[in-house]
């Protein structure tokens, strides 16, 4: 059995993470709050990113398998979407690839994020449309970082 521990900061006002996002209540009431999927086949590692995300002010879910979170990809349509490398039964630029295939028109920013750096993995996920493929583990300010390139993506594709 694996344990994994967390320490989740707490602040009652408002924090200025290092990516230059305000998380406090005021970026809570944001009419674009950045839906964030979580893809990985251990819940431990979902539970841990969605909750962290959820108290930074985003809106993330979490999937655990590939046709759930291309399901929910294609119902919800997240901003950002980070994906472990190897889920059971799909590899992460496979998973890409069938998301982008299945709805061209919603291209999230996507995260391969892997206990293991491949460069043919790199590479197939970069030709399958990834922005980012990182190896574990991460920092909060890296994960923060995602959330503001996603909004920022987010802001240049809705119509003004």
């Amino acid at each position: 059995m694996r344990t994994i521990a967390r320490n989740l900061p707490y602040s009652a006002r408002p924090v200025q993470t290092v990516a230059g996002m305000d998380i406090g209540p005021a970026s809570r009431r944001l009419p674009s709050v950045i839906r964030v999927l979580v893809v990985d086949d251990y819940q431990e590692h979902v539970d841990t990113l969605v909750s962290t995300l959820n108290m930074y002010g985003c809106d993330a879910r979490g999937a655990s398998r590939g046709p759930e979170a291309l399901a929910s990809c294609e119902s919800w349509q997240p901003h950002l979407v980070v994906c472990d490398g190897l889920l059971e039964g799909m590899r992460a630029w496979q998973f890409g690839h069938n998301l982008l295939s299945d709805n061209p028109a919603h291209r999230p920013y996507m995260v391969a994020l892997t206990g293991f750096g491949s460069t043919l993995q790199r590479r197939l996920c970069e030709e399958c449309g990834y922005n980012e493929y990182v190896t574990k583990p991460i920092e909060l300010s890296t994960l923060l970082g995602w959330v503001q390139k996603a909004r920022e993506k987010s802001e240049q594709n809705s119509p003004s």
